[in-house]
């Protein structure tokens, strides 16, 4: 959403909080449900983690949040050969 939308949340001062997307590096398997997909686990335990700091986020602001940590969020940027890499 971030990347999508950055002039209409900037206009609304919108706060959005993103949640890292399991298959973006190698993981340990998650224990759980016979149902539900790994990814799906992971973000029910990363909102589930991380739900009460998301509610105190200051208006505005753009958190990426993972099992272990939040941070920034910031945009992904594709380099001439096509492959994502983050901006610092």
């Amino acid at each position: 959403m971030p990347e999508e939308h950055p002039v209409v949340i900037e206009r609304h001062r919108a706060t959005v909080a993103t949640i890292e997307p399991w298959d973006r590096k190698k993981r340990a398997p998650l224990f759980g449900h016979d149902v539900l997909a790994d990814d799906e686990l992971w973000k029910r335990e990363v909102t589930h983690r991380w739900a009460h700091e998301m509610a105190l986020q200051e208006r505005g602001s753009i958190w990426r949040y993972d099992r272990e940590k939040r941070r920034k969020w910031t945009p992904n940027i594709r380099n001439p050969q096509g492959k994502l890499f983050k901006t610092k």
